[in-house]
């Protein structure tokens, strides 16, 4: 098996843009792969070791992501986004679900400068139809 060293530069090109004294610190904390001396001053690192690093990157990302969409551990369940679920949160949920689409319409209609506060006019339309309901 042939081992490829590739030089500090070369890892920018593998989107690693790293200071030295930075990758120096991960090093010591055995957070990135180790260099490899090479000749005086001159240091190298294993490709193998950089892609690795890499992929091991990307699967904790995937990790993360599919963390997110796991229920919530006992001790939070019952909450969303740190507020306690109610009957009427629920029940506002269903609203939203049901006339989000002709909000987003009135939206572009009425509003279509983005910036010009229809998050504001789409939650008092939001919170007008769930007083109607609610009567």
């Amino acid at each position: 098996m042939t081992v490829r060293l590739i030089p500090y530069e070369a890892l920018k090109a593998k989107c690693i843009p790293y200071s030295k004294p930075h990758l120096w610190r991960l090093e010591k904390a055995s957070k990135f792969p180790k260099r490899v001396p090479i000749g005086a001053g001159r240091y190298g690192y294993v490709e193998e070791e950089i892609d690795a690093y890499i992929a091991q990157k990307i699967a904790e990302r995937d990790a993360r992501s599919a963390r997110d969409l796991v229920p919530c551990p006992a001790q939070n369940r019952g909450t969303l986004m740190g507020q306690k679920i109610t009957e009427q949160n629920v029940e506002w949920a269903k609203i939203v679900t049901a006339i989000l689409p002709e909000v987003n319409a009135w939206l572009s209609e009425k509003d279509p400068d983005p910036d010009n506060d229809g998050v504001m006019r789409a939650y008092f339309v939001l919170q007008a139809a769930y007083d109607e309901a609610h009567r």
